[in-house]
């Protein structure tokens, strides 16, 4: 295992603009990961940075969750409950929710700990 410490990743889903269109696409809707450092910023985490150590903590339908587009908030948020529930099964969970529109959402998620 990696000597990365799991509960400095941050688990997010919402839109994103491309600065340059990838197949065609000039944005999408997805789940994504950032680690935070020591420092105290977040970095975003891509395709291939942490590969590895994605394949070692999460699953083959997890991983796929993460690098899928989806087509609208619904899709994504779905999705993004799925990868909840998923690594429930594995991990504990801090979940932050966002009530400002009245809705009970989970904004973002850390993985706390390994059961």
């Amino acid at each position: 295992m990696f000597d990365i410490d799991i509960t400095q990743f941050r688990f997010d889903h919402g839109h994103v603009i491309y600065s340059n269109p990838i197949n065609g696409k000039i944005s999408a809707f997805n789940i994504s990961v950032c680690y935070w450092t020591s420092a105290g910023t977040a970095v975003d985490i891509w395709d291939d940075d942490f590969s590895d150590f994605f394949n070692e903590v999460l699953n083959e339908k997890e991983v796929s969750l993460l690098k899928n587009e989806y087509n609208n908030e619904q899709e994504v948020y779905k999705s993004f409950l799925d990868l909840k529930e998923s690594l429930e099964g594995r991990y504990r969970l801090k979940l932050y929710k966002n009530n400002s529109d009245g809705k009970d959402k989970i904004s973002f998620f850390h993985l706390e700990e390994k059961l």
